[in-house]
């Protein structure tokens, strides 16, 4: 009985306790808020800064110089490039006639003059060597100047500069940049440029079922016509190509092998 009264009394006891405790709160709410958001705040800003302090580490300055250090160490580091449309050293050196200024901006740099643009035909103009380096320049120089600085469009400068001496394309370097790049347009030149300056010991090509020389590339044989096929003609004529009827998957996998 003692036991059960004691239970009672402490539930009385708690129910009174809670009861005032609201009251409490109720009366002082506001100020209770705008302690708890400095308290919060307070917090915070300790967390904050012990955060920061942790991450912190004291160490040595590195000894003057590291930057071309650096760049030095990036450099000599020796690559495979895994991805390239390279045309031949021997398909290069018959466009004899069509390496100008131009040629740096093939590619991707293209599509962003393209873009610059909005007019496709136009761009083509561009790399029409029937007209004068000096009409075709007029062309561009509006529109390199929109694209000039897109990480494709960074590429010519760099090319021209470090591969060719120029330091700028303008209409005062675009003449002195064509005769160099038709002077450097013969053979060993892919051997300077991929071997020495770009570090590339190997190069993965991507060029359709072509030969290439293995001192610089490896082939990579593309089979996406047999696999984007659309229709039952278009598989006839692959056998027709390579003098093969396919009559059914077996046919059609032979051919491909």
């Amino acid at each position: 009985m003692v036991h059960i009264f004691q239970k009672k009394k402490l539930k009385r006891m708690i129910f009174i306790f809670n009861k005032k405790r609201k009251k409490m709160i109720n009366s002082t709410d506001k100020t209770a808020t705008i302690i708890m958001k400095y308290l919060v705040t307070f917090c915070l800003i300790i967390l904050s800064a012990n955060s920061v302090a942790a991450q912190v580490q004291i160490v040595d300055s590195p000894e003057p110089g590291y930057e071309e250090r650096i760049i030095s160490a990036v450099n000599e580091i020796r690559i495979i490039d895994t991805h390239e449309h390279l045309v031949t050293e021997e398909q290069r050196i018959r466009q004899v006639d069509k390496i100008d200024f131009t040629y740096l901006f093939k590619h991707y740099a293209k599509e962003d003059l393209i873009s610059a643009s909005n007019d496709k035909g136009l761009i083509e103009l561009i790399y029409n060597t029937d007209f004068s380096l000096k009409d075709r320049w007029e062309l561009l120089e509006p529109i390199y100047k929109a694209m000039r600085t897109t990480g494709y469009g960074r590429v010519p400068l760099i090319a021209a500069r470090d591969l060719f001496g120029v330091s700028d394309i303008n209409s005062t370097t675009i003449e002195e940049l064509s005769a160099r790049m038709e002077a450097a347009n013969k053979p060993g030149w892919y051997a300077y440029v991929l071997k020495e300056r770009a570090k590339i010991d190997l190069s993965f090509q991507d060029n359709g079922h072509q030969k290439f020389d293995p001192n610089f590339y490896r082939h990579v044989e593309r089979f996406s016509q047999f696999a984007l096929v659309s229709s039952g003609s278009e598989i006839k004529n692959f056998g027709s190509q390579y003098n093969m009827p396919i009559n059914d998957i077996d046919d059609y996998l032979k051919l491909l092998r």
